[in-house]
């Protein structure tokens, strides 16, 4: 099953605290001074995405950023060569 939703990883994250821009150039660079506002942002992201995303996916996911890496890349590598 696929998600319904993308979030882009170029997604705009500006915010403007006292003339410091807390999100310049690249939009996961967020300044020191800003932890809060990168806090707001990633949080609103992620209960988005958790929210609507189905949990096969979520578990998918899991499984690839745990140490199921190496067999699903094992596996990939091998339908290539």
């Amino acid at each position: 099953m696929m998600s319904l939703l993308t979030i882009p990883i170029h997604t705009p994250a500006e915010t403007v605290t006292s003339n410091q821009q807390c999100h310049s150039t690249n939009p996961l660079d967020f300044h020191s001074a800003c932890k809060s506002e990168a806090t707001a942002w990633g949080n609103e992201l992620f209960n988005l995405w958790n929210k609507l995303t189905p949990q096969v996916e979520k578990d998918a996911i899991r499984s690839y950023t745990a140490m199921d890496y190496g067999r699903i890349n094992g596996y990939l590598l091998s339908m290539v060569l």
